[in-house]
This record gives C-alpha cells, structure tokens and sequence, in this order.
C-alpha cells in the first residue's frame, strides 16, 4: 500500500500533502490506515491533516481512524493524530488582541465615544479602539480603529499599559494594550452604525464625569503622567512587516 506523500517536521511529527491526497474518501481511508501503522512503528509523535472545505468529505474518514479537531478557520480544519499515547499537541490561539487609543489635543480635551451596541441600557463614554485584524500591528491597528470610529486621523506616540482577561468571546481570553496617539485632525465623522456619540471632552471633566468607568480614569491618569513605551526597531531582526517591537525610552 502507498504510504500517503508527506514531510516530517522538526519535531518528528508528520504533516500530510493535502495537494497529494486520494480524490474521494473511499481511496483514502485504506492508504490512510497503511500510513499510521508505518509512521507509529517509525516512531514518529504526531500526524497533521490540513483540510480545505473543498476536501470535507474525507473528515470522516480522519476522525474514524483517530483524528481530532484541532483548530479550523473559515477555508480549512486542521486534524490532528497521536501516534504517541505522550505526545504533546501544541495549543491553537488562546487569545484576542486589541487596541484602544487615548487621543488628547492641545486644549487637553480626550477624544471620547459612547457605543451603540452595550451591554448596559445607560450610556458610558470610553475610549475608541477595538480589535486588530490578523498580521496588522499594534501601531498601526490602534490608528485605524480610531479613525474608523471617530473619522479623526491621529499618530501612534507609546504603548501605555494593558489589561488582560480571560472568558471572553468563545470562552477565550483577551489582551487590551493602551495607546496614546496624538491627533493630526480634529474633525469627527462617527461610525453612526457602531458609535452613538462621539465628542473631545475636556480631560478634567471625563476624569470627573459619572458616565465613565473607573478603568478608563485610571489609564488616562497614567497616560498623561508617564512616557509609556516607544515603538523601536531591533538590531539583528529583518522583517518590520513581521515584528514590531516597544521599549522605553
């Protein structure tokens, strides 16, 4: 029986050619069967399957000869099997990240909003931010999501502080780092689908204000009283589309 084409990784785990596999699963779940046996007495630890949804129906076959659900995406499932009753399987992504920007101008008002889809019927003012897209950096992630929210355009200054949570949505966790940005506009243009109100608030008065949480006071204060982490590159590294990196300074 033909053993299914295949690499072996750097950790003695075998990662199956999706481009190579059978056309239907009736071809597949013999050569399949043929392959473990071979790969367990090879001693290896782990077999991976990458599966585009165009091949779904061989998931079955997987699952019935000991694959389990590892992580999936909108376009694919990745299957993994022990061939080792030890053998570790790494972990998936266990959170999201996310970015919030304190934005203040120079007669010291913050750039505040209000969301229109809360869970609380009383209005609260916080900070504009949100969730980064996949491969964006922070730097660049904070930017945008102020400027979507508000329509001001501003320019990433440090890295403040973050608070981190778990049980979040899907039961993962959650990474919010606090940025402060300085703006380059003033002008506001909501995202009236996402944001209720959005207005620059004098510093003194959010710092005061009944409508605003305890969390968003303190890491205002904070953003105000110290320099935070500078964004700098890193010698010996030679990718900035990959990494970004903050210090103080």
């Amino acid at each position: 029986m033909n053993i299914l084409p295949h690499v072996l990784n750097r950790f003695n785990g075998i990662e199956i050619d999706t481009n190579e596999l059978p056309a239907n699963a009736a071809s597949f779940a013999p050569r399949l069967s043929a392959s473990l046996v071979k790969w367990i007495q090879d001693g290896r630890f782990l077999v991976w399957l990458h599966l585009p949804i165009e091949r779904a129906a061989l998931i079955p076959v997987a699952t019935g000869a000991g694959f389990t659900f590892h992580h999936s995406e909108s376009h694919y499932v990745l299957l993994v099997r022990r061939l080792q009753e030890d053998a570790l399987i790494p972990g998936y992504a266990t959170h999201y990240i996310g970015a919030g920007g304190v934005v203040i101008n120079e007669r010291q008002e913050l750039l505040v909003v209000s969301e229109r889809h809360r869970s609380s019927s009383r209005p609260y003012y916080k900070l504009p931010g949100g969730a980064l897209h996949p491969g964006e950096h922070l730097a660049a992630g904070v930017v945008r999501e102020v400027y979507e929210e508000t329509g001001v355009e501003a320019k990433f200054e440090a890295v403040i502080c973050w608070r981190h949570w778990h049980g979040y949505r899907y039961g993962k966790s959650d990474i919010y780092f606090i940025c402060r940005l300085s703006p380059l506009t003033e002008a506001i243009d909501l995202d009236a689908w996402e944001i209720e109100e959005c207005l620059w608030m004098p510093v003194a008065e959010y710092l005061q204000h009944e409508l605003v949480g305890a969390f968003n006071r303190e890491i205002v204060q904070v953003a105000i009283k110290t320099p935070g982490l500078k964004s700098s590159w890193m010698d010996g590294y030679d990718d900035p589309t990959a990494r970004e990196f903050f210090w103080p300074v």
